[in-house]
């Protein structure tokens, strides 16, 4: 069976139009398990936290997974949770890793991830990239050695 939001929504979930189902959380149909969003992304966060990762990460790492199967990009998904969990229980993945900048010219800004999740290092890398484009008026950002 597979497991998938219950909603395709990408955008915005509105628990208001989610089909209704006596278990307000889950559901089957046609051998797949529906989950609503919320449910989805508090128990892939509390797997993620049992292999170590912070609250905050295991959070932002667990709306990201939710929000790519919600826009269809399941590869990207909770499906990848089993090789999260696995990579960091191997020492592959880092948890609550922080991001280290290894070249910082002008518009031009490299990211190390350390081996960390490339949720946390993108969002790093997206802010620091936004704030120096507002300074000087663009910039390119790069994010290496990320999972």
């Amino acid at each position: 069976s597979q497991i998938i939001p219950s909603t395709t929504n990408c955008h915005q979930y509105d628990r208001r139009k989610a089909p209704r189902t006596r278990d307000a959380a889950m559901s089957t149909s046609g051998g797949r398990v529906l989950v609503r969003p919320e449910r989805l992304r508090r128990l892939t966060a509390s797997l993620l936290e049992s292999a170590g990762s912070s609250s905050t990460e295991a959070a932002a790492v667990a709306s990201n997974l939710v929000a790519s199967n919600l826009c269809g990009h399941d590869s990207h998904g909770v499906g990848y949770l089993p090789e999260y969990l696995r990579t960091a229980v191997e020492g592959r993945l880092v948890v609550n890793q922080t991001p280290l900048v290894v070249l910082d010219a002008g518009p031009l800004v490299v990211v190390d991830g350390r081996r960390g999740y490339g949720q946390v290092m993108a969002a790093f890398a997206m802010e620091r990239g936004i704030a120096r484009a507002k300074e000087i008026g663009a910039c390119v950002v790069s994010v290496r050695n990320s999972h």
